[in-house]
């Protein structure tokens, strides 16, 4: 199964992008649990590739039994690493903190046309 999704430079993108994937997974019979981890992850690599990335911008989601891989690609060619020391009161630069916490893997894939962030998650099936 699969969602391809196509995203503009938009901040309002990302709650699209958000319920697009919420709907995909309670199409495959993903988990109240599951969804939510992948949705919050899915949020922080698409605000990241909106804010730092640029176009073009495409997200896909591919689930495999109990395997899901969500990416990210963009235009962009910035290297892509967790923002060190992050201020308790800070308005941001958690989100790949997240990514790595909570996903069983994720990386950063750099190409001739831009990169790819993703993640992987073990589902409970």
């Amino acid at each position: 199964m699969e969602l391809v999704e196509t995203v503009r430079g938009e901040t309002r993108e990302v709650s699209r992008v958000r319920h697009a994937l919420a709907a995909a997974l309670s199409d495959w019979g993903v988990g109240d649990d599951d969804s939510d981890v992948a949705v919050l992850l899915t949020s922080e690599i698409v605000t990241n590739a909106i804010r730092y990335g640029g176009p073009p911008m495409e997200l896909h989601a591919e689930l495999h039994g109990v395997d899901l891989r969500v990416s990210m690609d963009d235009g962009g060619h910035d290297p892509v690493v967790p923002t060190e020391n992050v201020r308790w009161d800070a308005r941001g630069g958690r989100g790949l903190h997240l990514v790595e916490a909570l996903s069983n893997r994720w990386g950063v894939l750099n190409g001739g046309r831009g990169k790819q962030v993703w993640f992987e998650l073990k589902l409970a099936g």
